[in-house]
């Protein structure tokens, strides 16, 4: 690996040095194939025993994915979500390299309308 790459992917340490906070920072966006900052939900991965933990952070203002009545987030966020995991898992735990495509032929999922609130009554 180049040098500028390794510059570009942050150093979590042995599994048994990873700590709990995945929410601090976006990861960088080539690992999640986006040309702006803003556009990255993920903000942190740790592999422990052969466990991937991601964290993610939803805007209420997102730019191209707005909220739903404004009451509950897109749906599509979810998607996007899991499309970049799978991205950044593919470079970080696969090493696939960066500059490969790749090509999802169909997606389906189900969310609970009540984990997409923006808010909840009594929060």
């Amino acid at each position: 690996m180049n040098a500028l790459l390794q510059a570009d992917r942050p150093y979590f340490g042995k599994p048994e040095e990873c700590g709990p906070e995945l929410f601090e920072q976006t990861v960088p966006r080539t690992l999640v194939h986006r040309a702006a900052v803003s556009e990255v939900l993920l903000t942190g991965w740790q592999t422990v025993h052969d466990e991937h933990r991601l964290g993610a952070q939803w805007s209420r203002a997102h730019s191209y994915y707005g909220s739903v009545d404004g009451r509950w987030h897109d749906p599509m966020l979810f998607a996007e979500t899991i499309r970049q995991a799978c991205l950044l898992l593919a470079h970080e735990a696969l090493d696939v390299p960066l500059g490969f495509g790749f090509l999802t032929e169909s997606t389906a999922f189900e969310v609970d309308e009540e984990r997409l609130r923006l808010s909840r009554p009594g929060a």
